[in-house]
């Protein structure tokens, strides 16, 4: 969604349902788009919006995407009422979530399920250094919450739970049960540390394929979460990784360490280091696509001859202006002109567009080019000038040759015959041939050509 659609308010009647995701006991969400942009796919989730109660849960789950807002969020996009709802309107993540990820990786070798754990760990510490920093405990992390867009990369959701901390030291528990720490299990309790604590059973979960406090049963579950029992990690999680999620599961949230003390850690530094280094290139290749766009779009431009006229019309008045001023002050704006002139021949190299050529011709080009001919010192003419002359006779009409041949541009292009570059040379000898030729073609036999004499 552009910026001018996003800041577009939108209704309910706007978008088109694709598919209903709803699994959770928190409103209904779904699949949409925008029946004006159909190849785009958002998520639209609806809560209910009608009692007092329900107007301060929906209005707060919008404020905290907001204040969550980053590239490793889902994006808050527009949210509006409808019926009895308040509808919002997200990014949509073609990767699935973290649940579906978690299963795939049963089948991945060890060192295949760690490199993609270490990206999905280090993005998701970024979204609670934020959220953090702005005393906000996320509640509900689980991955169920952690979704993936196309590149693979985590955004973190589901806000509907978050509470700011506020002036307090703790929030209430909530969320699901196998990722609420002992704490909220055992006090109903909850701060940053709890969401720390998720996470660290969330990556124990994705390398090792299993819940660390996992029972028999559920029971046995939440026995063992409110007990500090969990199955030791396996051999090949060691060093600093096992440091740290030993850490982060630990069950006395004082000796948990923070997100910003996790984030400096070597391991952590490292997927920093590598992340900057692919934002930079994805920065350098966005910046070639863009080039490529622009150059498309004026290749586009060029090949159907839609040349701004201002632009015509001022190459014309540069070309038919005297060379004055210093060397340098010359040399610059000769180097004007072949630049301009070189974006001219692009549009008429090998093309032919008689319209294009008449509205070149029109703009007093084929005047300017003349004075250049006729008065620049032949060393200073370069082959883009003659090649541009050239190329406006060429695959051009009778018509069009006819309205060159009637602004004499001959003296000029004898000139040129005393040219070194016999290049510029034979350039002049074409345009004298096609010029001549269209002369011919609509002349009376008996009328000499201006410049006969001189051509013999």
């Amino acid at each position: 969604m552009n910026d001018h659609e996003r800041l577009t308010p939108h209704t309910y009647e706007d978008y088109e349902i694709i598919d209903d995701l709803t699994t959770g006991a928190f409103g209904r969400v779904y699949v949409v788009r925008l029946k004006a942009l159909p190849n785009k796919l958002w998520i639209m989730k609806r809560l209910r919006y009608l009692k007092d109660k329900d107007k301060q849960i929906a209005d707060q789950e919008v404020e905290m995407l907001k204040l969550a807002g980053s590239k490793y969020t889902v994006k808050y996009v527009e949210s509006f009422t409808f019926d009895v709802d308040l509808c919002i309107v997200m990014e949509y993540c073609e990767g699935g979530n973290l649940r579906e990820l978690i299963k795939k990786m049963e089948t991945q070798s060890v060192k295949q399920r760690k490199e993609q754990c270490y990206n999905i760990f280090y993005q998701v510490l970024m979204v609670l250094k934020h959220l953090h920093s702005l005393r906000i405990v996320h509640r509900d992390l689980k991955p169920e919450n952690i979704f993936l867009d196309q590149d693979g990369n985590a955004k973190t959701g589901d806000f509907g739970l978050a509470l700011m901390i506020q002036s307090r030291s703790e929030v209430n528990a909530a969320g699901t049960q196998n990722y609420q720490s002992p704490e909220a299990i055992n006090f109903n309790q909850m701060t940053e540390a709890s969401d720390i604590w998720a996470l660290g059973v969330i990556v124990v979960e994705m390398i090792t394929g299993v819940h660390p406090f996992q029972g028999r049963t559920q029971d046995e579950t939440v026995q063992n979460i409110k007990n500090g029992r969990f199955k030791a990690l396996p051999d090949y999680v060691k060093g600093e990784l096992k440091e740290m999620l030993i850490s982060m599961i630990n069950s006395d949230p004082a000796k948990r360490p923070s997100a910003e003390e996790l984030l400096d850690s070597d391991l952590m530094q490292l997927l920093a280091k590598i992340e900057k280094k692919e934002e930079k290139q994805h920065e350098v290749e966005q910046e070639k696509i863009k080039s490529e766009e622009e150059l498309k779009k004026l290749n586009e431009q060029i090949k159907w001859m839609k040349l701004p006229d201002d632009l015509l019309k001022k190459l014309g008045e540069d070309l038919k202006k005297p060379l004055q001023g210093t060397e340098v002050q010359k040399e610059e704006a000769l180097q004007l002109l072949e630049n301009d002139c070189q974006f001219l021949l692009q549009a008429l190299n090998e093309r032919k567009d008689d319209d294009g050529r008449k509205r070149v011709i029109l703009s007093g080009i084929i005047e300017g080019f003349i004075n250049v001919f006729e008065n620049y010192d032949l060393n200073l003419i370069t082959r883009t000038f003659s090649s541009t002359f050239f190329y406006l006779t060429n695959n051009s009409s009778d018509e069009v040759k006819l309205l060159i041949y009637n602004k004499k541009p001959f003296l000029g292009l004898i000139r040129l015959l005393e040219h070194t570059d016999i290049l510029v040379a034979g350039d002049s000898i074409s345009s004298i041939f096609k010029i001549q030729l269209s002369g011919s073609n609509t002349t009376k036999e008996s009328d000499p050509h201006p410049h006969f004499e001189s051509i013999q």
